[in-house]
């Protein structure tokens, strides 16, 4: 009989990582959809519950079967999705383009031409509100945190995925 197999001791992190930028997210929208009288901007807040939820669910599937087919393309599925979402979408364009840098153009005193070029309204709001901005920067931490988490969960699943599982008694091979 073989041993279990171990879960992958960064898909915790990984998945908290992700879960905190998604919620980050979708506050820093509603709150924006009512602070800006955008009722538009509330899809990011349903938009990163609902990939949340998918996320938790997937995550769920690979901690159930971990040794399966199944479970390691939810493992994959799960990386790939905290990659696009989290990581890339949200991290590197919804807060280090859209906040990020915007504020430090802004105010460091950039042409304001060029900011209406870079973040053109109604899209984008200049900053005139502390929490908005605040909770738009803050994006990057945890999305940040997901990212390394995703580099060590990847490789464990890559790792995992090379081992040789000795055969079971009675198993044919």
């Amino acid at each position: 009989m073989s041993a279990p197999v171990a879960p992958n001791p960064h898909a915790r992190a990984l998945l908290s990582g992700a879960l905190a930028t998604l919620g980050l997210t979708a506050a820093h929208h509603a709150y924006g959809a009512v602070r800006y009288a955008t009722p538009w901007r509330l899809h990011g807040a349903i938009v990163a519950l609902g990939i949340g939820l998918v996320m938790a669910g997937v995550s769920s599937v690979y901690r159930r079967h971990l040794d399966t087919p199944l479970g390691r393309l939810a493992g994959w599925a799960l990386a790939i999705m905290v990659l696009v979402f989290p990581v890339l979408v949200i991290g590197l364009f919804e807060s280090l383009y859209n906040h990020v840098a915007k504020d430090v153009l802004f105010f460091s005193g950039a042409p304001r031409d060029l900011l209406a070029r870079m973040f053109p309204p109604p899209t984008y709001e200049m900053p005139n509100d502390a929490w908005f901005e605040l909770t738009g920067v803050l994006q990057v931490v945890p999305a940040a945190l997901a990212c390394g988490a995703l580099l060590r969960f990847v490789r464990a699943l890559r790792a995992a995925g090379r081992m040789v599982r000795p055969l079971r008694a009675g198993a044919t091979g």
